[in-house]
């Protein structure tokens, strides 16, 4: 390792293969060497046993360590071969799309080019940045958390300076080189619209590392910063491989404006390794490194990958064993915070120092390192697949808009003039209609914030103002007051304190009153109210407009989260004092509407500063601090730029809609203006898409096929009885391995192997799944692919939530206490086990029309029962947007509303209504509705066929059984299945009636 001697101690004896184990001169040298390889040494009274030994124990490590780095290297080079060749097939991908693009009629490229603007240049730069092979994988990590350590360790050579102080001032890109050219290049940062020509150091050789050192942590003295943009060093490392590029970033906390550059490097990583300094209480704290995670997040356009992160909790020595176990579990629970899917394979604990020494002294790996290096293994790979899927999801855009446009237009062909110009004047008015919705809707909203910045002010002003608070933030030590002798530099720092000070009380007031949290509760809420409308008219629109065509806006929209961001440069906000806006709390918020410049007071109160004592001397200037709070017109600023955060998503609903009416709305002109003239005949139109529809099955083919990331390998899947057979999937017993825990989980097997005819369709279920975050739906744990045996066909596998049993096994037992078995007198626990499954129904169902999803299956064999008694919504993945399922039959007859029935017309979430209240009848009375309604059927002589129709002339279960529901519990079931959706009540209602009678009846 380059310089590698240096720390070594001079009494160490250094062993880099058997030779030099052999040649250890005396049996004390062999016996600290047992000892400092973790070796027993008692019974060892010969040098030449002490030498066997630590032969013996050499030789089984070299071979372990070596099948380690095999795998990784062997890994990494499977992963870079298989990138280059679905590079390949990326381009050959863009080719095929833009040929299609170009044939495509006018107003469906017009209409491309509104959804992607300057579509075919972005589409070009994108294919060519597939010629790159590059892929960043960013080191982070809080200042003194031994990150440069751990990227000497893991590159296997110390290239960068360590030492007890922060040491890296610079962003550093380590790259492996080629043909030995050896070299760092310094890109100075430009100063007043001026740059330097970078500069080249040859580090073959000390001297020119040495001097490297220098420049990585070198700090300008006025600006407190590197002078240099970045340093890319070229080293033969020998455990990177060509276009795998490291780079090394100064420590979070080091200063605000190093975050702000950090968090600039994510958008072009596809890689993250943060690096815990374990030997703080907790590891994980609050602040900065909580807003760096949030960004991390925020910035990943899909759904976060979490193989292509890993943290490192480093100085693991330093945490007493009686506590590791509670470290480890805080670590990974906060962590889950912010990476919901983040398992223990992704932490990984260990002592770089210690895998350090044990490389430089005994020339082996420790088992840490090694286990280091499986979460590398997976990494890499994972980093690489990300980079791809970004080209994927772009393609996929297009593909989806260009189907939905073309759809529109074959839907408009096949009505006659009358019927497209009636058909565009409603859908005309019905945008208007939303378009001045949406500006009422953010009007309010704005005032409404207008006034809560205005009472929090007022609140601030009282609490600030308070002898308790004043008390609190003006006790000062000794220790931690400034003391330089720099009159600007004294007022500086003390500033910088008491604002610290001062946002930290704040917080923590805030935290105690949740006046935050109550807010944006409000804000989500009226949010909802006064938009639900608006979004219900938007899908109905486009439902129209697609005559309700299965999916297609469903899986737009779906897409739509990975749409490429403007190029427009933004802004950034500037606060007050000229700074990039800080104010993350609204205790920054409130600490910096403070300000001790240009303030007589303050300038008078600093020149007797070193005449008084620290501790009083920083009191009086808290105090000071405090009045310019108070006396200043910048609180009341700072606390509406603080408060605009949660407002963003109200201008973001409030554009996106209008978007989209813009776009459908010139879309509707161009159509209209071509009733006369036909630009292409309806077969081309059916070709066209035809050949959309195939691009876009070939394309999700080819994804999971080559690109898509598999949740579980087949060999972490055990497969055991069976649970059920469908139609479409055969459900298993399993279980899954997770670490090194085993979790219970059913397996859903799809029969048929997946087509360009069906291949979109799972995906689209896989993604809705995925957002399928609650407790009353059964959960999505992943999926997973299993071929046959001569690899012709693939078939799905989704792995899900185990539950012991259905609904309908547990209500429909002759043993079960159905409320409707038993007298009046002996209904009180058998109505309150009734109402908490209902409770927990309506809140699952609630949860799916909150995202404007329709079930259209319910029934008590599809809610699954948990171990703990819990009830469960499964085969959600089924469900549709509520305006895309016009003229589709979906669902067990019995529980079908006469709209669903009638397969024509656009049915919604209150489809699901009626089917709950055929559930809740069901479960009053223990009765299978199926069986109930084909007795009724006999009894009027007719035939299931007729059910349809029977439904809509007011066919329902009967209540004329001995033991009826009290009337407001029977008039809710007949509510839920009214004959006009409009008047069954929402899911939200059927939720509070439950949970008032339980809460009321306890």
């Amino acid at each position: 390792m380059a310089n590698g001697s240096s720390y070594v101690s001079k009494d160490s004896y250094r062993v880099s293969s058997v030779d030099d184990i052999l040649k250890i001169p005396d049996m004390m040298t062999a016996r600290e060497l047992l000892k400092s390889w973790g070796l027993p040494t008692k019974g060892i009274g010969k040098k030449e046993e002490a030498v066997q030994r630590l032969i013996d124990h050499w030789k089984q490590q070299d071979k372990q360590e070596k099948v380690v780095k095999d795998e990784v290297t062997n890994g990494l080079q499977k992963a870079i071969y298989d990138t280059k060749r679905i590079r390949d097939k990326l381009k050959l991908k863009y080719d095929e799309i833009l040929e299609l693009y170009r044939r495509l009629p006018r107003q469906h490229q017009s209409d491309l080019q509104r959804f992607i603007p300057d579509l075919e240049r972005i589409a070009k730069l994108k294919k060519e940045e597939l010629n790159s092979p590059e892929c960043i994988i960013l080191v982070a990590g809080e200042t003194g958390s031994g990150k440069s350590s751990f990227i000497n360790l893991l590159l296997e050579e110390d290239i960068l300076p360590i030492s007890q102080l922060p040491c890296t001032s610079s962003f550093c890109e380590l790259r492996k080189c080629r043909d030995n050219n050896q070299r760092a290049v310094l890109y100075y940062k430009a100063f007043g619209g001026k740059s330097r020509q970078p500069k080249e150091i040859d580090i073959r050789h000390l001297d020119g590392m040495k001097e490297l050192s220098k420049r990585i942590q070198h700090m300008d003295e006025e600006t407190e910063e590197s002078p240099y943009e970045k340093i890319e060093i070229y080293y033969p490392f020998p455990f990177l491989e060509e276009g795998i590029v490291i780079v090394d970033t100064p420590g979070i906390g080091e200063n605000k404006t190093m975050v702000t550059r950090v968090k600039e490097y994510l958008k072009k990583s596809f890689g993250f390794i943060y690096v815990v300094n374990s030997s703080n209480a907790g590891g994980v704290h609050e602040g900065r490194l909580k807003d760096f995670l949030r960004t991390v997040i925020n910035m990943s356009e899909e759904d976060f990958y979490t193989d292509t992160t890993m943290f490192v909790c480093n100085k693991w020595e330093t945490v007493p064993d009686r506590y590791k176990d509670d470290v480890r579990g805080d670590t990974l629970k906060k962590l889950q915070k912010f990476f919901r899917n983040l398992t223990e394979d992704h932490l990984f604990f260990m002592s770089v120092d210690e895998a350090e020494r044990s490389l430089k002294t005994a020339g082996k790996m420790s088992l840490e390192h090694q286990y280091m290096l499986t979460g590398i293994q997976r990494l890499l790979p994972a980093s690489l697949e990300k980079k791809l899927d970004i080209h994927y999801r772009f393609l996929s855009q297009i593909l989806k808009r260009s189907v939905y446009s073309l759809k529109v237009a074959h839907n408009m062909e096949k009505c006659d003039r009358k019927q497209k110009e009636e058909m565009i004047g409603n859908i005309k008015k019905q945008m208007d209609k939303i378009q001045c919705n949406a500006l009422r809707c953010v009007d309010d909203l704005r005032r409404g914030m207008d006034y809560e910045v205005k009472m929090l002010t007022e609140t601030m002003m009282g609490v600030i103002g308070s002898p308790e608070f004043r008390n609190r933030v003006g006790r000062w030590d000794p220790r931690d007051c400034p003391g330089s002798s720099d009159k600007k530099k004294l007022l500086r720092d003390a500033s910088e304190l008491i604002e610290n000070r001062i946002g930290m009380e704040v917080d923590h007031w805030e935290r105690q009153n949740r006046i935050v949290k109550n807010l944006k509760e409000k804000i989500i809420s009226k949010l909802k109210r006064d938009c639900e409308l608006m979004e219900d008219q938007m899908r109905e629109v486009e439902g129209t407009l697609v005559a309700g065509e299965k999916n297609i806006i469903s899986d737009l929209h779906k897409t739509m989260k990975g749409a490429p961001k403007s190029k427009k440069a933004k802004n950034k906000k500037k606060d007050s004092k000229g700074n990039e806006n800080k104010m993350k709390t609204l205790g920054a918020a409130v600490a910096l509407s403070g300000r001790f410049d240009d303030d007589k007071q303050v300038k008078e109160h600093f020149k007797k500063y070193k005449s008084k004592s620290p501790d009083t001397a920083m009191m009086e200037a808290t105090e000071l601090f405090i009045n310019t709070i108070l006396k200043s017109s910048l609180l009341g600023d700072s606390i509406g730029k603080f408060l605009s955060r949660y407002t963003k998503g109200i201008d973001m609903v409030a554009k996106k809609i209008p978007d989209f009416i813009a776009s459908d709305q010139e879309l509707l002109e161009q159509l209209q203006r071509q009733l006369d003239e036909s630009s292409g005949s309806k077969s081309d139109l059916t070709g066209l898409l035809r050949s959309c529809s195939v691009l876009q099955g070939t394309l999700d083919m080819f994804y999971v096929k080559d690109m898509m990331h598999k949740d579980f390998n087949l060999r972490d899947i055990k497969k055991e009885h069976q649970l059920g057979k469908g139609s479409f999937a055969h459900v298993f017993a399993g279980r899954i391995v997770q670490g090194v825990r085993e979790v219970e989980v059913a397996i859903k097997l799809f029969i048929d192997p997946l087509k360009p005819n069906n291949v979109s369709d799972v995906l689209l279920e896989d993604r809705t799944m995925r957002e399928m975050d609650h407790r009353n739906i059964v959960r999505y744990y992943g999926c997973s692919l299993q071929m046959s045996p001569d690899g012709s066909k693939i078939h799905w596998l989704m792995i899900l939530e185990y539950c012991e049993c259905t609904l309908k096994d547990k209500v429909l037992e002759d043993e079960f206490e159905n409320p409707g078995k038993v007298d009046e007198a002996l209904q009180k626990h058998p109505k309150q086990e009734m109402a908490r499954y209902a409770s927990q129904i309506s809140k699952g169902i609630e949860f799916l029309h909150s995202k404007d999803l329709v079930h259209r299956d319910l029934k008590l064999e599809n809610i699954l029962v948990s171990k703990d008694n819990v009830v469960k919504l499964t085969d959600v993945g089924l469900t549709k947007h509520q305006a895309f399922i016009a003229g589709t039959l979906a669902g067990s007859p019995v529980y079908m509303a006469p709209e669903v029935h009638k397969q024509q017309g656009i049915y919604d979430r209150k489809a699901d209504i009626f089917s709950l209240g055929i559930i809740l009848w069901e479960m009053w009375y223990g009765i299978d509705a199926a069986d109930h309604i084909s007795d009724q059927l006999n009894r009027k002589c007719k035939k299931a066929m007729e059910l349809a129709s029977e439904v809509e002339n007011g066919l329902r279960p009967s209540m004329n059984f001995r033991f009826n529901p009290p009337k407001e519990w029977e008039e809710l079931i007949v509510h839920c299945w009214h004959l006009e959706p409009r008047k069954r009540p929402e899911a939200k209602h059927v939720k509070v009636f439950f949970d008032d009678f339980i809460r009321l009846n306890k």
